[in-house]
């Protein structure tokens, strides 16, 4: 008995573990475990809870339909995932187990202690990437270090997808195809959904929003159809429909990463699309970097900084100021609409999560890693290392040469990327009202918007603070290392 693991990678398509377990002509069942504790110490969003459970309740049906069992069981956490993945195992005479792996430090050492249980019992365990195009330990620099730049690391990875110049993955060989009239069953859909309705989320947040493999395919090609061109020029403002909208999918795993960037690569034949697409493959390299640093770095996942001297910055502690960032009551028009859009709607534009995070870091300065869980707390796509590496990269704590240099003004994003204030007046509709000057600063028509607050602090000075106290924890450092 062949037995397929999912874990981040809700789908058929695409799916390497699934395609080599039919392969081998032995049964096949498949096995979803079910860890709320996990997500709960996690802080993984309800939100984001209910796309992967819907996402889960359609491979359930699809994989019933084709022919294989899906055996869904409540684990409640890692450490119980390894106990009960072993008496599953042994009732069900599993001898080889597919899987794809996961890069976290929590996710790895389950993947350990999962190697050494099943390792007494015979049971062969297959690990395969289709989680990233470019596994994390691949590539390294001519010393053989990790790289930590992003721009070199893309040069390379550039350089290793071309050589590797990867096709479309082979569909499954499903039972059902060569004559089988067998249905699959679908074991613990009442888990599934009792864990759905647990959630008891509005209407309002989840409708937008469409679960499952197959509606991520199918924005994937109504993205490559009519939004890819165009994706360099509208994809940093906000009120346009200008980003593909498909993190939430690669995140969850309901789409293959390897498909979007396939997807992307033919655009490239195209004049009319090739910058546009260019770029967004950019974004999923971006995607890959931040999963290698993560993995070989595993330090990130206990909450320490990747610049170390960075740990005795002497944050803010000021609830009031973290508060008002969180509710969108900063007093800077795009910082607040942008932290509604969050709020209401589970998810944020990438331009907005680097200015948001950028202003709670450097104009408040407030411990990044607040920041950090209430993303987490809030985002459908939420993501570890994608998140961990962008809040890190705004708090300038992270990947970077010069970082603390870094100050975004929320009053010239706000002009440079929402000019006509649309963003913000769909978000933040007491400014509606003001014209396309004043709804950047409406401080300065105080008359005009008695509701909306004064700005909670002063641009003036943030750069110069913070150049400042950069310098200081780095002076500390460097006196603990010489151990004076």
């Amino acid at each position: 008995m062949r037995l397929v693991w999912f874990r981040n990678d809700l789908r058929c398509h695409g799916h390497t573990p699934l395609t080599q377990a039919l392969a081998g002509g032995d049964p096949v069942i498949a096995l979803y475990l079910l860890c709320p504790r996990q997500w709960d110490d996690h802080d993984v969003a309800p939100l984001r809870r209910w796309y992967v459970l819907e996402s889960l309740l359609e491979l359930g049906d699809t994989l019933a339909a084709k022919g294989i069992d899906l055996h869904v069981l409540d684990a409640g956490d890692f450490d119980g995932a390894v106990d009960t993945l072993a008496d599953f195992v042994a009732e069900q005479g599993v001898r080889e187990i597919f899987c794809n792996r996961e890069y976290p430090l929590n996710e790895l050492n389950r993947d350990r202690a999962v190697a050494r249980r099943l390792e007494q019992y015979g049971v062969r365990l297959h690990g395969f990437d289709d989680g990233v195009l470019v596994p994390p330990r691949t590539l390294s620099t001519g010393k053989g270090t990790p790289y930590t730049v992003f721009t070199a690391y893309k040069k390379r990875w550039d350089q290793w997808m071309d050589d590797a110049d990867p096709g479309a993955l082979p569909a499954p060989a499903w039972p059902a195809s060569s004559g089988a009239s067998k249905k699959g069953r679908f074991y613990g859909r009442d888990r599934v959904e009792a864990l759905r309705d647990g959630l008891d989320l509005p209407d309002t947040l989840t409708a937008p929003w469409q679960p499952g493999e197959t509606a991520a395919y199918r924005q994937l090609y109504d993205f490559v159809e009519h939004q890819l061109g165009d994706y360099k020029r509208y994809r940093d403002f906000p009120a346009e429909p200008g980003t593909s909208g498909l993190s939430t999918a690669l995140s969850a795993g309901t789409l293959a990463p390897l498909d979007a960037y396939l997807a992307a690569r033919r655009a490239l034949a195209d004049s009319g699309a090739r910058e546009g697409a260019a770029t967004w493959i950019g974004e999923l390299a971006w995607r890959d970097f931040y999963r290698q640093i993560m993995h070989r770095f595993p330090q990130l996942a206990t909450g320490a900084p990747f610049r170390p001297e960075t740990r005795l910055l002497q944050w803010h502690d000021n609830d009031a100021h973290f508060q008002a960032w969180c509710e969108g009551r900063t007093g800077y028009p795009l910082v607040d609409a942008a932290m509604r859009q969050l709020v209401r709607t589970g998810w944020m534009h990438n331009r907005l999560r680097m200015l948001t995070a950028m202003f709670l870091s450097k104009h408040l300065f407030i411990d990044w890693h607040r920041g950090e869980r209430f993303f987490m707390q809030h985002l459908i796509d939420g993501d570890f290392a994608s998140n961990n590496g962008g809040w890190q990269w705004s708090a300038s704590t992270g990947t970077d040469v010069a970082p603390y240099f870094r100050v975004f003004s929320p009053i010239r994003q706000s002009h440079r990327f929402d000019p006509q204030g649309r963003f913000i007046a769909r978000y933040v509709p007491e400014l509606a009202e003001l014209d396309d000057e004043s709804i950047h600063e409406p401080w300065k028509q105080p008359l005009l918007c008695p509701d909306y607050p004064a700005p909670i602090v002063a641009h003036k000075g943030v750069k110069e603070f913070v150049q400042q106290a950069f310098r200081q924890a780095g002076d500390a450092w460097r006196q603990q290392e010489n151990g004076q």
